[in-house]
């Protein structure tokens, strides 16, 4: 399995990469790029407001993933907007040629790794139905299907509960290197 490692993404400098990656994301979920313009303007501005945002909420809520130095991919994460106490993974991104080689379940790891040690014992994430990589790898991980996304254009939620630990805190979590 290929080496990967991970690197804050810069809301300003990385504007064109991550903009293509999200327009690519959502037109393979949704299979049209429309989606992707009627939530975010033609321009992507309001992705950019919104990526801007999530790195806002700390170094590893976006975060690009490389591989020898390459960029191929990227990690969002923020709070579930119905209940601030849940962890949401709001993207796990391939692009095309590394898909399939067995990295969903280590950017799956670095999102529960982060979102735990932010606090959060219990996080979501949603997907389309059809997408059955994504589903199959989410099963093998620990998610549960939690039903329908409300406004998700047939998107399905997938929940995970994490072990606080003994004493039911973050600090008995394994520490993360920031």
């Amino acid at each position: 399995m290929p080496d990967i490692d991970f690197r804050p993404i810069d809301p300003v400098g990385d504007r064109d990469l991550y903009l293509t990656f999200g327009r690519d994301l959502l037109t393979h979920n949704f299979g049209t790029p429309d989606v992707f313009t009627r939530h975010f303007g033609e321009d992507g501005a309001g992705y950019v407001d919104w990526m801007t945002a999530r790195a806002a909420d700390g170094p590893r809520f976006a975060e690009f993933v490389t591989a020898t130095g390459t960029v191929i991919g990227m990690i969002v994460l923020g709070t579930w907007k119905n209940d601030p106490s849940v962890g949401y993974v709001n993207h796990y991104y391939l692009v095309p040629a590394w898909r399939g080689r067995g990295l969903g379940g280590r950017l799956d790891d670095r999102a529960v790794e982060t979102l735990r040690h932010a606090g959060y014992h219990r996080l979501r994430l949603s997907t389309m139905p059809a997408n059955a990589a994504a589903t199959a790898l989410y099963r093998r991980h620990g998610w549960v299907e939690a039903g329908p996304r409300e406004g998700g254009e047939g998107a399905v939620y997938f929940e995970r509960v994490l072990d606080p630990g003994p004493s039911g805190d973050r600090a008995t979590v394994a520490p993360v290197q920031w």
